[in-house]
């Protein structure tokens, strides 16, 4: 599923998307300049592993899940117990995946939008 698509599709479903990164680099610098509610990676971008910003979100306390076409073991120990989806996936389930992630915050709601941290 390409980050486009995706985009699209987490936008109908009333969500706010900061923006998909295509590399570790950016998605590290997103991070520092906004606040995330909860992130979908990849493991490889751009062939880089995206465990980096793994370990930031979780050191963060972000909620995010995986979507990828590795296999569970691909992931280091520490993130094996975060939702797992595999490429290619049914939108709703990767939807429904993500509004569990997201838990009492509501996808929609104007609060929960990523927004640009205060200076």
């Amino acid at each position: 599923m390409l980050a486009t698509d995706l985009t699209a599709q987490l936008t109908q479903a009333g969500c706010k998307v900061v923006l998909p990164t295509t590399s570790v680099a950016a998605a590290l610098s997103t991070m520092v300049h906004y606040v995330i509610d909860a992130a979908i990676l990849d493991v490889n971008v751009q062939n880089e592993w995206v465990f980096p910003v793994a370990h930031a979100l979780a050191a963060a306390g972000v909620p995010f899940v995986f979507l990828t076409a590795y296999a569970l073991d691909s992931i280091p120990p520490e993130h094996r117990e975060r939702p797992f989806f595999r490429k290619p996936r049914v939108p709703a389930e990767l939807l429904a995946g993500v509004t569990d992630m997201l838990g009492p915050v509501a996808a929609n709601d104007e609060d929960s939008a990523a927004r640009p941290r205060s200076a």
